[in-house]
């Protein structure tokens, strides 16, 4: 009798450890909420992809690269978020990064898996992010990109301004979303060498008569991410001469 009741609580506590251990698996295992497939921009233009995402889902992008290729990604959220890049074969970055940049081992199809860093949470945790892919090395007649951001652009009776400070042979990097037909209206204000061009949906080409300009008025022809673009050439000067910023105020509105 004893003997059969000792195995019968040897079972239980078995049971009960296989259940925890079940419970701790299946917790750290994450849903896939979000898979698409991009298309890598142009060189020199950036990708902007956002969403928001639920702890305990993951948000996949799938792309095709080529063996060589240089990439740069920059994650910012509101919450503890980091992503991963891997090819069907190995994973390129260590597990959990919030940036990365370097060139691809392979071509093929590549996956950028976005996650909380930490599987231990909330269900009704959210965050929102914004991952910027910039495709690309800068040369040393170049500029390189130092701010990324994405920007909501109003109607006719909201019109917000965008001041900031750019170094010269720096590059800075707007997206905001539109829809065809919209007429985007465009005004910069420098105090030195910086022009603003936008750039089309998909890491496109330039809008018709918006490379490098101060003002701009037309419609937009798709609808999608767009980029503005405000670039600073390198100043000429001495070695030892230090090169001042540049202050500039962007204001956008569409009707």
């Amino acid at each position: 009798m004893r003997f059969r009741t000792r195995r019968l609580l040897s079972k239980i506590f078995l049971a009960g450890q296989f259940l925890v251990l079940a419970s701790v698996l299946s917790a750290g295992q994450e849903k896939t909420a979000l898979t698409r497939l991009v298309e890598l921009p142009r060189q020199g233009s950036p990708l902007f992809l956002e969403g928001d995402i639920k702890h305990g889902t993951n948000h996949v992008y799938s792309f095709n690269g080529q063996k060589g290729q240089h990439l740069a990604l920059q994650l910012k959220a509101s919450g503890d978020l980091v992503f991963k890049i891997q090819t069907p074969n190995a994973l390129i970055t260590k597990d959990s990064v919030d940036h990365w940049e370097g060139n691809l081992p392979e071509s093929g199809l590549f996956t950028i898996e976005i996650r909380y860093r930490s599987p231990v949470g909330s269900e009704t945790t959210r965050a929102h992010y914004n991952l910027v892919v910039f495709s690309g090395r800068s040369s040393p007649n170049e500029t390189r990109t130092t701010l990324t951001r994405q920007v909501e652009v109003h109607n006719d009776w909201q019109r917000p301004e965008i001041k900031e400070f750019i170094e010269p042979g720096t590059s800075h990097m707007y997206g905001f979303t539109g829809r065809a037909g919209q007429t985007l209206d465009l005004q910069m204000k420098v105090a030195g060498n910086a022009r603003a061009s936008i750039y089309a949906p998909s890491g496109g080409s330039t809008l018709e008569g918006a490379n490098m300009i101060y003002h701009w008025h037309g419609e937009l022809p798709a609808d999608g991410k767009y980029t503005i673009t405000v670039t600073a050439p390198a100043a000429v000067g001495g070695p030892h001469s230090r090169p001042r910023r540049i202050r500039y105020s962007l204001s956008l509105r569409v009707s």
